[in-house]
């Protein structure tokens, strides 16, 4: 990605090069392109000087957004992804040209338009956005602009498989940008699967999605827009289907059974009689029906049309859906249900105003609770009671759907229900008396509010939560750091670790520390380096290293020593920067590799020779820019190896020797451990199912590679030793559906598992392992923040805590590396 810089133009006053110096900073502080009117108008103040608007358009006009290379071109019609651009920088831009009435700003705007409409229809909703954001000022020269815009999508709407359902049911096309309706059916009637059921029953268990949304860019055709899609899956994603203006298949235990037969929302009763041919039923209602901003009206008429479509012949349809509009004007006294106005059903309009919003992610069901009862827990006492604690740590290895339907029953022993008004991806929460539950639920159908409440299916109201039995927690001792302030840990490396602070009332992170974590208490040393992080250590050379970030240059600088709580007095390890954001991910950090020491970004390498006293030779290797920075591995023969773009090189005597081959993007390449011995390295990547990773061992000579199974661990895991033989395999996410971390002996393959639920509600941050073999972990704590822990008989506990397991024979592929599939290879 080319980062966007405006430029000042020749001759420009002094004053309007502070201007757009500043304009530059503001635009390398946002993290997203703009969303709504308060995020355009961020823009206003350099809008109003005409020399900057100039110096933005002049800029611009010199900025490709789209493919101009072969390579590109070709790049976007295989994947149907768009060049890799400044997005944030360029549509603030974009905003702030159509803020302002120079002609220079109106011509590119319509330039703009005209070439996205040609090229890349895909990209234009981002400026449709912009423009109608800014409908209600008095901009006179944006009515050009948005006419021609209005003009395309109007020509495109017409063509949508959407507005072809939507006009079947009687539904105008919504005025809003950005809509989506979303509608399930399940094979069992109902919205959730029963958390008790067997395990074979909710493979069973198969669920149709259907989302009609506001015209979208169809995924491999930047050209071609998609306003729907039909999927279909069963729980572990064995049975599974996809339909859209593009793609028609169908798998059953990941056997294709059709492929390539398209299905429209109006074919909707077609698709169902064809999957009942593959022992796939349904049942032919909806078990959810959600509408967003911009259509929530209609929601009335969506289950009306739906109802119609699957419960009589389609020439009914229209006949049928008139008597269903007649009847629900009669039952709103002569106003349709859907255009009910606005004060005709206050006590909806006041729960939807006062409910309380939150996310949906998984395992937060504590964080949940705890906001149910700083809203609610004044008036409703019965949320502080303990038996909410007992449900939050029981579901909280569950989905936050499970969790909150938990909540739910359980609260219906005690009079309340628990609704959701929403139905998205953010929950709007209200509770209602037993005793009003009733006219509720009807103001809520006669006003077309979404309204579901949220309980465990098949149990009955004023019956407790299913109570499920609590897992083993694993035993550890909690080493408290100081009051002095709030400390929060980033990396650990030998027995040191680093990290952040800040005072106790203070938002914003003040510094960094190190620690040693053999020390009792915890005595944080504070460190002068700006964002000193990335801690890492050599047992070879007994030698530490790590980055710190200099603001005016944009670059990490490598400084290192043998002591880190002397780190305020180490010094450079070289004067080579590296160029990246104030940002890095644990990948990014420096490796060690015997006596190596390396680091690179996106155009270059650095590999330092090191002694135990300190460097012995700087390398620095540029190389072709690319989209991410170099990531680097070694083999089990001690041979570096470096992955950057479309090639990997190996280092040899001095020099960079290409390889001929690259190394895919799913596979961890930079979290690889080598195969002693051989010139073999072991990595984890994706496989072709969800929640399966692959362990793939693959030769650097040959490319000849093999492959394994791990269920229910993260296809991002890194592997890192673990002192002996061992060997952790760390998951990258923080869900609690999937294993944290696994431990695997590599003479003997013996698995260890670290799952949620050793640590109770508790998410595993982080892991390592001291010189005297101690384990020390971090675990995040709901409310509470980082906790360092001791385990105290850490390895007993992980045998005693889950059934013993080895992992299973790795397998070979048939073709060489990279050209292998996604599947895995079929046991021999």
């Amino acid at each position: 990605m080319t980062p966007l810089k405006i430029a000042p133009l020749p001759g420009c006053t002094p004053g309007t090069v502070e201007k757009i110096d500043a304009l530059n900073r503001k635009l390398g502080s946002f993290i997203h392109a703009p969303l709504n009117l308060k995020e355009v108008l961020r823009m206003e103040p350099f809008a109003a000087d005409t020399e900057v608007v100039r110096a933005v358009a002049a800029t611009l006009d010199n900025y490709a957004i789209l493919p101009t290379s072969p390579e590109e071109r070709e790049r976007q019609r295989t994947s149907g992804l768009s060049k890799d651009y400044d997005i944030v920088g360029f549509w603030y831009c974009v905003a702030l040209l159509a803020l302002s009435a120079e002609p220079e700003a109106v011509r590119y705007l319509l330039v703009l338009a005209r070439i996205l409409m040609v090229e890349d229809p895909a990209e234009l909703f981002l400026l449709r956005r912009i423009v109608r954001l800014l409908e209600g000022f008095p901009f006179p020269h944006l009515q050009e602009l948005r006419s021609r815009i209005e003009g395309f999508y109007d020509t495109v709407t017409h063509q949508l498989e959407a507005f072809r359902w939507l006009e079947a049911a009687r539904i105008p096309w919504p005025e809003s940008y950005e809509w989506e309706v979303i509608t399930q059916f399940s094979s069992d009637g109902e919205p959730y699967a029963d958390p008790a059921a067997p395990k074979k029953e909710r493979r069973r268990r198969v669920v149709l999605t259907l989302q009609l949304n506001s015209p979208r860019s169809l995924y491999g055709s930047c050209r071609q827009h998609n306003s729907f899609e039909i999927s279909l899956r069963n729980d572990d994603n064995t049975t599974r289907g996809l339909w859209n203006e593009g793609h028609g298949n169908l798998f059953i235990e990941d056997r294709p059974v059709m492929q390539h037969r398209m299905f429209t929302p109006l074919q909707l009763p077609e698709l169902f009689d064809v999957l009942e041919g593959f022992g796939i039923r349904l049942v032919r209602k909806p078990v959810m029906v959600y509408t967003s901003q911009g259509i929530r009206k209609a929601h009335v008429k969506v289950f009306q049309m739906l109802e119609n479509q699957l419960g009589h012949k389609p020439s009914e349809i229209g006949q049928a859906e008139e008597e269903a509009q007649t009847k629900a004007e009669d039952d709103a006294g002569g106003m349709s249900a859907g255009k009910a106005g606005k004060g005709q059903f206050p006590e909806v309009e006041r729960a939807v105003e006062e409910a309380l919003d939150l996310l949906k992610y998984d395992g937060d069901v504590n964080d949940s609770l705890a906001e149910m009862r700083k809203k609610w827990g004044e008036g409703i006492s019965v949320l502080h009671e303990a038996r909410f604690d007992e449900i939050g740590v029981q579901y909280a290895c569950r989905s936050h759907e499970e969790g909150l339907a938990a909540l739910g029953q359980e609260l219906t022993c005690h009079g309340y229900r628990l609704y959701d008004l929403d139905g998205d991806d953010i929950y709007l929460l209200t509770l209602q008396p037993e005793a009003h539950v009733a006219d509720f639920e009807k103001a809520c159908g006669k006003a077309g509010q979404y309204c579901r409440q949220l309980k465990q299916p098949g149990r009955a109201p004023g019956t407790p939560a299913r109570a499920l039995d609590s897992r083993r927690t694993m035993p550890c001792e909690e080493v408290p750091w100081p009051d002095d302030a709030d400390y929060m840990l980033d990396a650990l490396a030998g027995d040191f670790c680093s990290g952040r602070w800040k005072s106790r009332d203070a938002e914003e992170w003040q510094g960094n520390f190190v620690a040693d974590l053999r020390q009792r208490p915890l005595q944080p040393v504070k460190v002068r380096w700006n964002r000193f992080c990335c801690l890492t250590y050599s047992p070879e050379m007994d030698f530490y290293a790590a980055f710190y970030y200099i603001p005016p240059m944009q670059c990490w600088m490598l400084l290192g020593g043998k002591n880190p709580l002397e780190a305020n007095s180490w010094k450079r390890l070289c004067d080579l920067p590296k160029q990246e954001s104030p940002f890095l991910f644990f990948d990014q950090r420096p490796r060690w590799f015997g006596r190596y020491l390396c680091f690179g970004d996106r155009q270059s390498a650095t590999i330092l020779t090191m002694n135990p006293q300190g460097v012995e030779r700087v390398q620095r290797f540029p190389l072709p820019k690319a989209q991410h920075p170099c990531r680097f591995a070694c083999d089990g023969l001690g041979r570096i190896l470096l992955a950057h773009g479309e090639e990997t090189y190996r280092y040899d005597n001095g020099t960079l020797t290409p390889l001929g081959f690259h190394i895919l993007s799913g596979d961890g390449f930079n979290g690889s451990i080598p195969v002693p011995g051989t010139g073999r390295l072991v990595m984890c990547g994706f496989s072709n199912r969800e929640v399966v990773a692959r362990l793939l061992e693959l030769d650097i000579d040959t490319r000849r590679c093999r492959a394994t199974r791990m269920q229910n661990v993260d296809p991002w895991s890194n592997l890192l030793p673990f002192g002996d033989d061992w060997t952790l395999i760390k998951g990258a996410c923080d869900s609690m559906r999937l294993d944290f971390a696994r431990l695997w002996n590599r003479p003997t393959g013996e698995v260890l598992r670290i799952h949620p639920g050793m640590f109770g509600s508790e998410k595993l941050e982080h892991i390592g392992r001291l010189s005297d073999g101690r384990v020390v972990l971090t675990t995040l704590r709901s409310h509470v923040g980082q906790v360092v822990h001791f385990p105290a008989d850490f390895w007993n506990f992980l045998r005693s805590a889950s059934r013993p397991q080895t992992l299973e024979p790795m397998q070979p592929y048939e073709t060489l590396y990279p050209d292998i599939p996604l599947t895995l290879p079929e046991r021999s």
